[in-house]
């Protein structure tokens, strides 16, 4: 089987990170986060934009040596951005990597919510108003398969599985990253 690339996004606390902790040892996707590449890159990063493209760029150099070895790998980042989305599609098409998106859809209230009570994330960028900010102007593709923040874990994870074992992945023509074109966060 060719190794296949899953890519979580979705604004802050929308629960990403949470499901990818499941998805992870059920699926055999090798797990990347792009805020823990971010702390191990630069450890006291304020998250500048800078910062961030850094730690995008650096998790999609490990992803393609772990695609390259026949591995799969799960990208767990925001991905707001077209020319994240954009790079990702690319090294998907270089590779020949089947790409799959899980997009996690999350309202304003409930990310605010979320973000109070979470504990020790290494995002410390955020705040109650950007965090509502972003939930609020995420710019949602509607591509691939869509988890909504309300749903339960038990009822999500047989979506998954169906999805990644049935779903048609991704075209890489550059359709997920023109459904983030002019986004700015």
């Amino acid at each position: 089987m060719t190794a296949r690339i899953l890519t979580l996004a979705g604004p802050p606390c929308s629960g990403k990170s949470f499901l990818a902790e499941l998805i992870e040892p059920m699926f055999g996707f090798r797990w990347l986060k792009v805020d823990s590449i971010l702390s191990h890159l630069v450890p006291n990063s304020d998250r500048c934009k800078s910062d961030r493209n850094l730690a995008y760029r650096a998790m999609l150099l490990l992803a393609e040596e772990l695609l390259s070895c026949g591995q799969h790998v799960m990208l767990d980042a925001t991905y707001a951005s077209s020319e994240h989305r954009l790079a990702t599609e690319i090294l998907a098409a270089k590779l020949a990597a089947p790409l799959f998106l899980i997009e996690f859809h999350i309202s304003p209230e409930a990310a605010v919510s979320r973000f109070k009570n979470r504990s020790g994330h290494q995002a410390i960028d955020l705040t109650e108003i950007r965090v509502r900010d972003l939930a609020n102007k995420y710019p949602y593709s509607e591509l691939g398969l869509t988890i909504m923040a309300e749903q339960q874990t038990a009822d999500v994870l047989p979506y998954i599985d169906s999805y990644l074992r049935r779903a048609e992945p991704l075209n890489t023509d550059g359709s997920w990253s023109a459904s983030a074109e002019g986004y700015t966060s």
